[in-house]
């Protein structure tokens, strides 16, 4: 007999699924851009597999409710492979070599939670024994990438302090996006104006978005008062992309070397959830500060035009997924203690 509690929470879980899903159709109808209907799709697909889940919960089909919840955390790995992919095919484009780095701890992560989702893990593997070919390439990989972490994070230490020596004396003001500039073949400069004693100066960011804001967005501008026309937005700043990497670099493979190493951390799934929780917060605050200059999400849906919808949905998606996966695993972790 289940709980009253586990009752709503299930009813719950069905009705938000629900409307995901009837929100994903809605939009895919509505939607004239053939990639922006792929990645609807794609969320409609995942959506429906976790909805029939939770049906077959409810009717006690452990079984089949089982696999339509694998299956959807499957196809959501196998997106984040795809969007992993098109920002490495967009770097290659570009010639953005560094940026293709970026993805090398994700390639990482989200091939070992496939692998996890199609064959399992065996709690007793440990790193001592049965070693083969492939694990001792993965690992070894893995420490190249701890060590490229600590590298770019020494990096963008250093840069923080040139910066903010630089800025020290700087005064903050309202920016204001009044016109774009072409980048590169796909991506554009964008310009904020701003005032100081009634004069108006432009600054323009240091990196090429795809994204186009509404005019007059505002961002924070930093000024040199000597000399009002030094000027740098905040949320711009190179170095803010680099720690993001740094981190992601560290932390990724060495949880992936420890989940093969420590048996402790084998006990049970909550571990993974702990880990791809990370990762997919990761993945959505990434984007959300380098677009916005701010973890706000408000200005994410309000300050882009209905267009780019398709593209906000997805950072918002990814953040309240790797969160809900963060709250459920640390409770899990609480509980267990």
């Amino acid at each position: 007999m289940m709980k009253l509690s586990n009752i709503i929470k299930n009813i719950l879980g069905t009705l938000s699924l629900l409307i995901f899903n009837v929100v994903m159709v809605i939009l895919i109808v509505n939607s004239n851009q053939l990639f922006a209907q792929f990645i609807l799709l794609e969320f409609l697909t995942i959506g429906t597999c976790f909805l029939i889940s939770k049906i077959f919960g409810f009717i006690r089909n452990i079984k089949l409710a089982n696999f339509f919840n694998k299956l959807g955390v499957l196809f959501f790995l196998v997106y984040v492979l795809i969007f992993i992919n098109i920002w490495s095919y967009g770097a290659i484009k570009e010639k953005e070599y560094a940026l293709l780095l970026f993805a090398l701890p994700f390639y990482i992560v989200i091939l070992y939670f496939i692998k996890i989702a199609i064959v399992g893990k065996n709690k007793k593997e440990s790193f001592f024994r049965n070693l083969d070919f492939a694990k001792i390439c993965t690992n070894v990989f893995c420490i190249l990438c701890i060590i490229g972490g600590i590298i770019m994070l020494s990096i963008s230490t250093v840069t923080i302090f040139d910066y903010s020596n630089k800025i020290s004396n700087y005064v903050e003001t309202k920016g204001y996006f009044s016109d774009y500039s072409t980048y590169s073949d796909s991506t554009y400069t964008l310009i904020y104006s701003y005032y100081v004693n009634n004069i108006e100066y432009n600054v323009s960011t240091t990196y090429g978005t795809a994204m186009i804001p509404k005019r007059d967005t505002i961002r924070i501008v930093k000024y040199n008062p000597d000399n009002p026309k030094e000027a740098v937005i905040v949320g711009g700043e190179s170095y803010i992309f680099m720690i993001f990497m740094g981190i992601l670099f560290i932390v990724v493979p060495a949880v992936i070397i420890a989940r093969d190493s420590l048996t402790f951390l084998n006990s049970n799934e909550t571990k993974s959830k702990l880990m791809l929780g990370s990762i997919i917060t990761m993945l959505g605050l990434i984007p959300l500060y380098l677009i916005t200059g701010s973890f706000s999400i408000i200005k994410l849906i309000f300050d882009y035009p209905v267009s780019y919808l398709p593209q906000n949905i997805v950072i918002i998606f990814l953040l309240v997924v790797g969160i809900i996966l963060l709250i459920e695993s640390i409770i899990k972790l609480i509980k267990n203690k």
